[in-house]
């Protein structure tokens, strides 16, 4: 079986059933551990074939890679329980925290994946969140498959050492609790003031090297990527050179930590536009798309085929609408101009609630 991703295709999805007498079809798992865990229970492949139109619910594998890769997040938590016998409780988290306005696309990807729950998480947020280890090896088995590209990847390796050593029941001993704190001690924030009371000793281990280095393979994970860091923008400034008096411009970008700066630069030459600059905070960099024929041409082209699939899909049609009236120079038209204030009004109205 040769599952790939979608590519230039439009595509259509189908639900593979695997169990233990198919498991030998399976994408090759680096770990053989993962390997008999998924012989032991039946779960879900989505699996791409062609068809006539795009299904706007579909997620691409690339796609969740990409939109992990701009808002997922691979948590250990260590916490004191008298009631265990090394004293300690460990558990894992992979989650995802949106906004309510995207629940729906949040249940698309728990579907993909067949693990999981959604929670609500504030008034106006939502997580989705797999906490179980059986059902973190699924995860590691999307991701082994179709890599994360920022620097995140080294987070992932992180937490799927620390899953290697629950899988194998190593965190109920006191040598391997010690081994889980030292990858917690690399791994986001490093270890709690708690922690470091405690555990005095602990050094956090070498964090992983990594460096994506290739350039943007599949669409479907930019597109993912935009989904969660990408931002379309309705610029409007003061200017004398116009009978109006406000000039109109179009703006696509997307924001990184610099340590991501090569990443960024992967995207500049995938889309052969833009530019990459110094953000206002000095450890960030912008990928940043201004000129209207790049825009039109392949910002919206690209996104025209290689669809959002969240609330940011209504951010791009607005984008899009404001496209078409400068296309017809509306926007240099005091009714055209007022026309782009009210699209832009609802635009920035919608960023707000």
């Amino acid at each position: 079986m040769n599952i790939q991703s979608a590519g230039n295709e439009q595509v259509n999805t189908f639900t593979l059933v695997v169990s233990s007498e198919t498991t030998r079809q399976l994408p090759r798992v680096k770990d053989s551990q993962f390997l008999n865990l998924f012989a032991k229970r039946r779960f879900y492949v989505t699996c791409c074939a062609k068809r006539n139109k795009l299904d706007s619910t579909l997620i691409n594998p690339w796609y969740f890679t990409g939109f992990t890769d701009a808002e997922g997040c691979f948590l250990i938590s260590i916490r004191k329980n008298n009631n265990l016998k090394i004293g300690w409780n460990v558990a894992l988290r992979f989650k995802i925290s949106l906004h309510v306005k995207d629940k729906t696309l949040l249940e698309h990807i728990k579907n993909y994946l067949g693990v999981g729950r959604l929670y609500k998480h504030g008034p106006q947020s939502i997580e989705f969140c797999v906490l179980n280890p059986k059902d973190l090896s699924i995860v590691i088995s999307h991701f082994d498959n179709y890599p994360l590209h920022s620097k995140k990847r080294a987070d992932y390796e992180l937490f799927k050492q620390a899953l290697f050593l629950i899988l194998n029941k190593e965190h109920l001993t006191e040598q391997g609790l010690r081994k889980i704190l030292g990858i917690k001690a690399s791994l986001n924030l490093g270890l709690p003031e708690s922690l470091q009371t405690a555990f005095p000793e602990i050094a956090p281990i070498e964090r992983p090297s990594f460096c994506f280095k290739e350039e943007i393979k599949d669409p479907y994970w930019l597109a993912g990527f935009t989904e969660g860091d990408g931002s379309f923008g309705v610029k409007i400034s003061k200017s004398s050179s116009v009978k109006t008096g406000r000039s109109v411009y179009l703006q696509f970008d997307l924001v990184q930590h610099n340590r991501d700066e090569l990443l960024l630069k992967n995207i500049l030459d995938y889309f052969n536009c833009g530019s990459v600059y110094k953000h206002s905070s000095d450890n960030a960099r912008v990928f940043k798309v201004t000129k209207f024929s790049d825009i039109t041409e392949k910002i919206i082209q690209f996104f025209h085929k290689y669809p959002l699939l969240g609330e940011k899909s209504k951010d791009f049609k607005d984008f899009c609408q404001v496209a078409e009236l400068m296309k017809t120079k509306a926007h240099l038209s005091e009714q055209g101009l007022n026309q782009i204030i009210k699209i832009k009004g609802g635009y920035d109205y919608k960023k707000k609630i």
